[in-house]
């Protein structure tokens, strides 16, 4: 709910068709990068899995640096393996022989079409059901799938986040005779298959010390063009008849996911140069220009990089532990999460030692309630701030109090379901879920083993190895669990103080 802008949040409560209002606020809040990752579309797909195992797998007998994380793999495969993916994929090894995983997952690309439209088809008829009782469940459940199934295509959470804004919200108007149903179904046959475009994106460097110097930008050039539709394929730093640049051309399915594939591979380029030069301070403008490869005279689009979200929901501590080391993998998340990764498992191993996984896995699960509470009374903030132009308020936020621990949240969740206009089932749910003592949370038992693969990340990269691109998505959820995880271990170290 906190994640929606004025004008989109209104054009959401107005939608008539209560399946495909569910949907949207299931998709919205799954794809909003400061979602709690246990309300987060969790990426850990089976084929998504098996994309990982070829990452860890060893290439050598003697430096077998990625077995702890094959056998975080296994338990998170038997943990989340979905109906049906087990349906259309079969059943997962019994054993830990790593030859039998070997070849199971070697056989899912086989099948991975056939996947994709049965889960299309259980999705689209979960939207489109016509009974009175909505099936949240199933809705919820599918969604997250073909979201990741997205990803893993090659669609950007990003994108993914975008066209349902603009294609089923749409607050400019431009498909009001369209049904919500009929636009939901319109967003899943879109994202069925790619149709990847080529795309030319094109950004300054900056320098914090003034402008770039001649003498600096040779060094930093690799290529010199006089027109940006000059460029080769991949990404460079050239001269731009003058002008220093990064630049790339690639094919991305939106110009969104073009851009930011654009500053993940500028941005590891330009760390690379600068470290050859011994020199700081220089980095991407954070507004680029992207083109279509095929218009030389079109003027594109412009797009702005904006700092995630993420850092409105940490504790605000005013001696946080690795403080610095914090802030640098906070500011590394969106381009750079992988770089992230590295920063903070270099810290825990500082604060923790080597087996920081197994502690900081407890201090996540001891903390983790009161941290979703938290993140509640945070959203309910926002429904306060929030302003209305073309409808009233929550009738709701009139049992919200001052104080956290005075709200009554079973009132509250009561009165959020009965609220004729702003009627929030998701959100309800989420509070059930806060007060059930008894519920046990997914990530309480995924915890321990998403920290190992973060750890495994930061050991591809300690030993030469890049962690591939085409799962830039998995790191960019491992990185914001380990900021979560990072931010309740300085909570509860500064608490106990």
């Amino acid at each position: 709910m906190h994640h929606l802008f004025s004008q989109h949040y209104e054009s959401w409560v107005q939608i008539p068709d209560p399946c495909a209002k569910y949907f949207i606020r299931v998709w919205q809040d799954g794809l909003y990068t400061g979602t709690h990752p246990e309300w987060s579309y969790c990426p850990m797909s089976i084929q998504t899995l098996a994309k990982m195992w070829k990452s860890f797998k060893s290439t050598s007998p003697k430096q077998d640096h990625g077995k702890p994380q094959r056998r975080a793999l296994m338990s998170i495969a038997r943990r989340r393996i979905s109906d049906l993916e087990k349906a259309e994929f079969g059943a997962l090894p019994q054993s830990n022989s790593e030859s039998q995983w070997d070849t199971y997952f070697a056989n899912l690309e086989s099948s991975a079409v056939r996947y994709r439209a049965a889960l299309i088809h259980a999705l689209t008829a979960a939207v489109s059901t016509q009974h009175q009782d909505v099936p949240h469940a199933q809705i919820e459940k599918y969604s997250a799938e073909y979201a990741i199934d997205s990803m893993r295509i090659g669609y950007t959470a990003r994108e993914l986040y975008v066209r349902a804004g603009t294609g089923i919200l749409d607050p400019a108007g431009l498909k009001s005779a369209l049904p919500h149903s009929e636009r939901v179904a319109g967003l899943l046959s879109h994202l069925s298959e790619p149709s990847p475009k080529e795309f030319i994106v094109a950004t300054d460097l900056v320098s914090t010390e003034g402008a770039i110097s001649r003498a600096l930008g040779k060094k930093l050039a690799q290529a010199k063009l006089a027109r940006v539709h000059d460029c080769a394929p991949g990404s460079h730093l050239a001269d731009l008849d003058g002008r220093f640049v990064a630049v790339t051309r690639c094919y991305a399915t939106h110009s969104v996911s073009a851009f930011q594939l654009h500053r993940s591979e500028c941005k590891a380029i330009l760390h690379h140069r600068l470290s050859l030069i011994r020199r700081k301070n220089i980095n991407l403008s954070n507004s680029a220009r992207v083109f279509l490869a095929h218009d030389p005279v079109g003027k594109g689009w412009k797009h702005t990089y904006q700092k995630t979200s993420i850092t409105n929901h940490f504790h605000k501590l005013e001696h946080r532990l690795e403080a610095d080391a914090f802030v640098e993998a906070m500011e590394s998340s969106d381009d750079e999460p992988h770089v992230g990764i590295r920063i903070m498992c270099d810290a825990l191993d500082r604060l923790a030692g080597k087996s920081w996984p197994d502690f900081c896995s407890q201090v996540y699960t001891a903390q983790l309630r009161r941290e979703l509470r938290r993140r509640l009374v945070i959203g309910i903030r926002v429904a306060q701030e929030r302003p209305m132009q073309r409808l009233p308020s929550p009738s709701w936020l009139q049992y919200v109090t001052e104080g956290e621990q005075s709200i009554d949240f079973r009132l509250l969740a009561s009165e959020i379901r009965r609220d004729p206009i702003h009627s929030d089932e998701l959100f309800a749910k989420r509070i059930d879920s806060v007060l059930n003592s008894s519920l046990s949370f997914t990530t309480q038992h995924d915890i321990r083993d998403f920290l190992k693969l973060a750890k495994g990340i930061r050991n591809l990269e300690v030993h030469s190895l890049v962690w591939p691109t085409h799962l830039q998505y998995v790191a960019a959820f491992l990185s914001k669990v380990m900021l979560v995880t990072f931010d309740l271990l300085s909570y509860e170290r500064r608490r106990d103080a």
